[in-house]
């Protein structure tokens, strides 16, 4: 007799609703708790191995450490400095990763600002398959 169900997986664990080519990291960076948990328990039930961090002084520390990621999520609306500031952050240090801005009060100006520093898209809040998954499909075919 054994513990796991009928996939063979061991009590409570469980298997992503997709899976890739590549071993995908994403690195969510967003002030609000209920939005990283949110964000995580998505990428993480699809397949994605996700690090969740409050503001952008974490994600530096973690990317001058050596993390690296796939794409990084960014919240428009931090504490410490906006997600334009971060991207154009991120590009002056070298990070080439791929960068989504996120904000749930979308406005066309606020996007182009982000592209102009160095993002790579952007996508409202929230978070949801349909807006991630087709951005994860490109980023595994790469």
């Amino acid at each position: 007799m054994t513990d796991g169900n009928a996939n063979g997986n061991q009590e409570g664990a469980t298997t992503p609703l997709m899976s890739w080519n590549n071993n995908l990291k994403a690195l969510l960076v967003d002030p609000s708790p209920a939005c990283r948990l949110i964000g995580k328990a998505y990428l993480t039930a699809y397949g994605v191995n996700t690090e969740a961090v409050d503001n952008a002084d974490v994600a530096i520390i973690l990317l001058n450490m050596g993390a690296s990621f796939n794409v990084i999520l960014i919240d428009m609306h931090m504490r410490e400095m906006n997600g334009a500031q971060f991207a154009m952050l991120l590009r002056s240090s070298g990070v080439q990763t791929k960068l989504l801005g996120m904000s749930a009060m979308f406005r066309e100006r606020e996007k182009e600002e982000f592209l102009e520093a160095g993002g790579d898209g952007f996508i409202e809040k929230p978070l949801h398959p349909s807006k991630f998954v087709p951005i994860l499909q490109e980023l595994d075919s790469n």
